[in-house]
């Protein structure tokens, strides 16, 4: 997967993921609900592979953005 295929605030919830943020905190950051965070979190998940909690698989791609464990291109 590479970033390109994320929304702009999908990449804002990685960000805030990576930076070791909490749900509540990111959607404070971001004047969004916990609920949409939670979405936005789900949806990007999907796309990763892997039996992780989604936060944990989020936050091992987005800090290995080179995609070198990731290849959802395809």
């Amino acid at each position: 997967m590479t970033e390109a295929r994320l929304t702009a605030r999908e990449r804002e919830v990685c960000e805030g993921i990576a930076d070791g943020k909490t749900v509540r905190s990111i959607a404070s950051d971001m004047g969004i609900s916990e609920r949409t965070v939670t979405n936005y979190i789900t949806s990007v998940a999907r796309l990763i592979p892997g039996e992780a909690p989604p936060m944990r698989r989020i936050m091992r791609w987005w800090l290995t953005k080179d995609g070198s464990q990731v290849d959802l291109t395809g």
